[in-house]
C-alpha cells in the first residue's frame, strides 16, 4: 500500500503527457485542415488541375479540374496515356518528354505550354508545371504538377502581335513623318518617309542619335 502513491503519480504524469500529445495532435490537425482549405481555395480560384503520376505504373491521380481539362470522367481509373490522348499531335512528343532534357537525362522540374484537341475539334492551350519527386519511404518516383488553361492569354498575345504588325505596316507606309525621340531630343526611330525627307537611309537608332536632330 505504501507504493500506491508512486503509481498514482506515474499514472497522473502519463495522463498529463497523453493529454499534451492529444492537444498537440489536435493543433497540428487543425493547422493541416486550415492549410488544406487555403490550398483548395487557391486552386479553385486559379481553376488549376492538380495531378500526380506514378512513373512506374503510369497511374494518374488528379483533382476534379484535371479530369475536366483532360475531358475525362471523374472517378474513372486514369493513366498518363489517357491525358496524353487529348494533347495535340504536334505537341504530343514534347508533352510526353517534358521531364527529359536534350541529353535524354531526367529533369527535376519542368514547364511546358501545349495544345489539346477536345471533342468537336476545339483547340485550347494549357500550361503545365511539374516536379519529379522520389518517395522517402518506398523510393518510388512520381511526377507532381499543376495544369491551367491559358487559351485566353494566348488569344490576347496573338492579338497584340497582330496589332503591332498592323501598326508597323501603317507607319512604314504612311506619307506623313512618324518619328520618336529620346529625352535629349535625338531621334530613336523614324519611318521611311522621315528618312527620305532627312536625306537619310533610315540608319539605326544609335547612328541617328549621334547624327540627326529634329
Amino acid at each position: 500500500y505504501v507504493v500506491m502513491p508512486v503509481f498514482v503519480a506515474i499514472v497522473l504524469l502519463v495522463g498529463l503527457e497523453l493529454s499534451a500529445n492529444l492537444i498537440r495532435t489536435y493543433d497540428l490537425e487543425s493547422r493541416l485542415r486550415e492549410s488544406e482549405r487555403q490550398l483548395s481555395l487557391a486552386v479553385d480560384s486559379a481553376k488549376a488541375g492538380l495531378w500526380r503520376i506514378d512513373v512506374e505504373t503510369g497511374e494518374l491521380w488528379g483533382n476534379a479540374r484535371t479530369y475536366e481539362l483532360a475531358n475525362l470522367r471523374l472517378g474513372d481509373s486514369v493513366r498518363f496515356k489517357d491525358f496524353t490522348a487529348v494533347v495535340h499531335p504536334d505537341d504530343r512528343r514534347r508533352f510526353m518528354h517534358m521531364f527529359r532534357d536534350e541529353g535524354d537525362g531526367a529533369r527535376t522540374d519542368a514547364s511546358l505550354e501545349f495544345r489539346v484537341v477536345l471533342p468537336g475539334g476545339e483547340v485550347r492551350w494549357y500550361s503545365s508545371h511539374g516536379r519529379r519527386v522520389v518517395g522517402e519511404d518506398d523510393g518510388r518516383t512520381a511526377l507532381w504538377g499543376v495544369t491551367i488553361d491559358i487559351t485566353e492569354r494566348k488569344r490576347i498575345e496573338r492579338e497584340l502581335v497582330a496589332s503591332r504588325e498592323d501598326y508597323r505596316l501603317l507607319v512604314d507606309q504612311a506619307s506623313d513623318i512618324v518619328y520618336r525621340t529620346d529625352v535629349n531630343g535625338y531621334f530613336t526611330f523614324c519611318n521611311p518617309t522621315a528618312a527620305r525627307i532627312t536625306a537619310s537611309a533610315r540608319p539605326s537608332a544609335s547612328r541617328m542619335s549621334s547624327t540627326v536632330r529634329p
